[in-house]
């Protein structure tokens, strides 16, 4: 599509159009100087063609961003006519438009993708406050000086109602996957607030006033590393909480129900629920939902460090990608691999029990859109294939959190990275969560493949 003023500089009324810094569907942006006044502006110039109906939602929607002030929009100075062209003037906002940034390969950091979030988030809760319906925030109307976001008024005709919320969030998540990146964006916690945006929380719409009050808690967690002491109030609202008097009630219920013959079993859990022994530096909260996406549920470790636990085990999928790779290792890189876990020295094959009726399940089930656990495994297969990924086997306690925040039916028992020590009766061992993830009981031998028990993974930040 041709440029309005193809040639530039170009005069339109006492302003000097120098350069074009955006195009719309119905409009281009351009930077401009005020004659007679040491003024730089940004001018919206609606393209001739458009239709009546559109001119005039252009003229509606500019009077209604003149006189308006909101939080970090740039003052509209007015809006115009000049012959068949219909404009708007508003200040230049301060610092660079993310739009060219782009262009000369500057992104933002995580830090800068949360102070972003935080800055729309409280325009357009100024908005709603004020029944403004707005439009999404482009990239060309997104300004940063190194400290702080400065817009172009989005403000419109629509109605201020759940789906101009919703397109103004998706609009959000858009800029920021186009302003961070991947990797670094999918290894934090943005990643989180990107899904909150698109999907909302709990099954629910996101509205802005919440996601406001979400990121004071997520942005002062420090999301892009490193560590910190948890103070006492902020232990107690720690992701991962696992309570004595919690473990000491469900201990009391299983001795009423399963009588005098596993009272030593029973008398394991409590020392386990009193002892913390089952994950020693982790603790899970009653009344503060973890984080969950698609793929990961983030919680928080004592002393602010985060994981992400797999919502559900390792795939067949997964697993298979994970063989493949074993096959075409050298020796060197399995015994890496091998160090240190049970059976080392030990011939190895990581093939699981049925492992040919797994494949032919998934492919079915593929077919659905479904995916399959991978099951028949041993302690050491679910532990390389972890180390492989530079992951780890998820203990008792990622297990019960990621079940609890993201749950799914009745799935399979899970091995787990938890492992108690030596104590009459019992030799030392691993523990495996129930099916229902409610319970944790001794494993048999770690090299052992065990029929219907799978695992999941987590990763550190």
């Amino acid at each position: 599509m041709n440029p309005i003023f193809p040639e530039l500089p170009s005069k339109l009324g006492i302003y000097t159009l120098t350069e074009m810094i955006g195009a719309r569907e119905y409009s281009e942006l351009y930077l401009a100087t005020q004659s007679y006044v040491d003024r730089s502006v940004v001018i919206e110039v609606l393209r001739p063609e458009q239709a009546e109906e559109v001119a005039a939602w252009f003229r509606e929607s500019s009077k209604n961003r003149a006189g308006v002030n909101l939080p970090r929009v740039s003052p509209v100075l007015e809006s115009a006519q000049s012959g068949n062209i219909c404009y708007l003037i508003q200040e230049l906002p301060r610092g660079e438009q993310l739009s060219r940034r782009v262009s000369d390969g500057k992104l933002l950091t995580v830090a800068q993708g949360f102070a972003l979030v935080q800055a729309e988030a409280e325009l357009y809760e100024a908005c709603r406050a004020r029944n403004l319906a707005a439009l999404p925030l482009r990239a060309d109307s997104i300004y940063w000086d190194g400290d702080a976001y400065s817009f172009l008024s989005p403000l419109s005709t629509e109605m201020a109602d759940a789906v101009n919320r919703a397109e103004q969030m998706e609009g959000l998540a858009s800029v920021l996957e186009g302003m961070i990146d991947e990797g670094k964006l999918k290894s934090s916690r943005l990643s989180v607030v990107i899904h909150w945006l698109r999907h909302g929380y709990g099954g629910k719409p996101l509205e802005w006033a919440p996601l406001i009050s979400a990121l004071q808690t997520l942005n002062t967690r420090k999301n892009a590393g490193g560590g910190g002491n948890m103070s006492e109030t902020e232990h107690k609202k720690s992701i991962l909480r696992f309570g004595k008097k919690r473990y000491l009630k469900r201990a009391w219920r299983a001795l009423e129900q399963v009588g005098a013959r596993f009272l030593v079993c029973a008398a394991l859990v409590i020392l386990l629920g009193l002892c913390g022994l089952l994950i020693p530096s982790s603790r899970v909260s009653d009344d503060l939902a973890p984080a969950v996406t698609d793929d990961e549920v983030y919680v928080e470790e004592e002393g602010g460090r985060t994981c992400r636990v797999q919502t559900r085990p390792v795939s067949v999928e997964q697993y298979a990608a994970f063989m493949k790779e074993w096959e075409e290792s050298n020796e060197e890189e399995r015994a890496a691999l091998l160090t240190g876990l049970p059976g080392e020295g030990e011939p190895y094959d990581p093939t699981p029990l049925n492992w040919e009726q797994q494949v032919a399940a998934e492919k079915a089930a593929a077919k659905e859109g479904k995916m399959v656990p991978v099951s028949g495994i041993s302690y050491r297969d679910a532990a390389v294939y972890a180390r492989s990924r530079e992951e780890e086997v998820a203990s008792a306690g990622h297990v019960m959190t990621a079940r609890k925040g993201a749950p799914q039916a009745a799935t399979m028992e899970e091995w787990t990275a938890s492992r108690v020590e030596k104590k009459l009766p019992y030799e030392a061992h691993y523990v495996v969560c129930d099916e229902e993830g409610k319970v944790c009981r001794p494993a048999g031998a770690p090299e052992q493949k065990a029929p219907g028990r799978t695992f999941r993974t987590i990763k550190r930040d």
